[in-house]
């Protein structure tokens, strides 16, 4: 299943304009006639130029031109026409699109998640925009991806984003009929992590999925959940195999997603059963903060810790993944990091007792929700507010818009 999908959506507004600027054609010749008979040799711009950029333009934004060749790379790059067409097409989107984008529940074959009958009814209700495929097998997941993206041709809805918890470590229990690959801490070199991290691409490839989370970031210390998923105990084992393991996804078109910021490694206990603590100094931030700026990985997912008794970052007994200081002014603003937030699960016992956890994230920081308890709830909630003037609605667009940009440098998104 390739990724340059035919999208009727996009082919609409495409025959729209081509059709406006038919029309307009007569006019243009006729200034360009008139310009070649002036004297002064100064290009002349008409009202019929003007006219014609207008015709361009959808009812709510410009759509520029596009020749269908951005690469993941592109992301991070300084690319005017890439950033244009991710306005633009935000501009085109229903509210309804524009909220689902932030919404990434799970799909599993019998348990743990929602089943694909009640995926594909939150997708055609356009209430979601992506999908984490969480245990299952090869062919379950291409079969019910394969329907999705026929199901977004259909009714016109923008491509769904996938995703999967692709560590070498866990693999085969999030695909059963796959067996068992070298986990991280049995990953003696760099090659050792390419070879890895090949075989998960090459999985991800077969089934049609976009975005790994993976790799971990954090240090071996805690046995009780990190353990072998980890590359070692200090920055120096880290760093350089998950930049290798960013690299060998990123390198061949697929998302990698750091993990689990500000660091799971060295607190007590499993944030799966409860919430856990940092306490004082957030010491594994600092390999974050390398890994990012070598490899510029496209996601970070932040964890549901609690930081205390950290002056500057203390959380007030609140996850990570719920506070503005760790999301924007850590995460954001200090590590310099532009891409894509994702959240642990929300279904998670360190944060799933905290009232509207998965709003409140969002007012953190965090672009994508993954699992929300109640999504379409969440849904209504991001529309309500995208309809005002509020800081809190220019900040969802925002994170609109940068998925959208994801996915048009995915490929998701073809003129073909």
């Amino acid at each position: 299943m390739g990724y340059k999908k035919k999208n009727k959506w996009f082919k609409g507004i495409y025959n729209k304009v081509m059709i406006k600027i038919k029309r307009l054609l007569p006019l243009l010749i006729l200034s360009f006639m008139v310009s070649c008979n002036n004297d002064n040799s100064k290009s002349v711009t008409t009202d019929t130029e003007h006219e014609i950029e207008e015709s361009v333009a959808n009812e709510k934004g410009k759509m520029p031109s596009w020749d269908g060749t951005f690469a993941l790379t592109d992301f991070y790059s300084t690319n005017s026409k890439l950033d244009r067409l991710a306005t633009s097409i935000y501009n085109t989107l229903d509210e309804d699109t524009r909220a689902a984008q932030l919404i990434m529940p799970a799909m599993s074959k019998n348990d743990f998640a929602l089943p694909p009958s009640q995926i594909k009814k939150l997708f055609k209700n356009k209430k979601i925009g992506g999908v984490l495929c969480l245990r299952g097998t090869t062919s379950f997941f291409k079969k019910h991806l394969k329907a999705l993206n026929k199901l977004a041709e259909r009714n016109d809805i923008l491509p769904i984003m996938s995703s999967c918890d692709g560590e070498p470590a866990l693999i085969h229990y999030k695909l059963k009929d796959q067996g068992k690959m070298v986990p991280a801490n049995a990953q003696n070199t760099i090659a050792d992590v390419k070879t890895e991290a090949a075989k998960v691409r090459s999985l991800m490839e077969q089934i049609g999925l976009n975005i790994n989370f993976a790799p971990l970031a954090d240090n071996d210390k805690n046995k009780a959940i990190i353990g072998n998923r980890s590359f070692g105990s200090s920055l120096g084992d880290i760093s350089p195999k998950a930049i290798a393991f960013v690299n060998t996804h990123q390198q061949n078109n697929k998302v990698a997603v750091l993990k689990h910021f500000p660091g799971h490694g060295s607190v007590k206990g499993d944030s799966h059963k409860k919430l856990v603590e940092i306490r004082g100094r957030m010491t594994e931030v600092a390999t974050f903060n390398d890994i990012i700026k070598k490899s510029k990985p496209l996601g970070v997912m932040v964890g549901h810790i609690a930081v205390v008794g950290n002056k500057k970052y203390n959380t007030n007994d609140q996850p990570a993944s719920l506070s503005r200081k760790i999301v924007t002014d850590l995460l954001k603003n200090q590590l310099n990091f532009k891409g894509i937030v994702f959240t642990d699960a929300m279904n998670m016992g360190g944060v799933a007792s905290f009232k509207n956890a998965s709003y409140r994230s969002l007012q953190a920081g965090s672009d994508v929700i993954v699992m929300p308890l109640h999504p379409e709830k969440l849904h209504a909630r991001i529309k309500k507010e995208i309809q005002t003037q509020s800081a809190m609605s220019k900040q969802l667009k925002e994170s609109i818009k940068k998925i959208i940009k994801l996915k048009l440098c995915l490929g998701i998104l073809s003129s073909d």
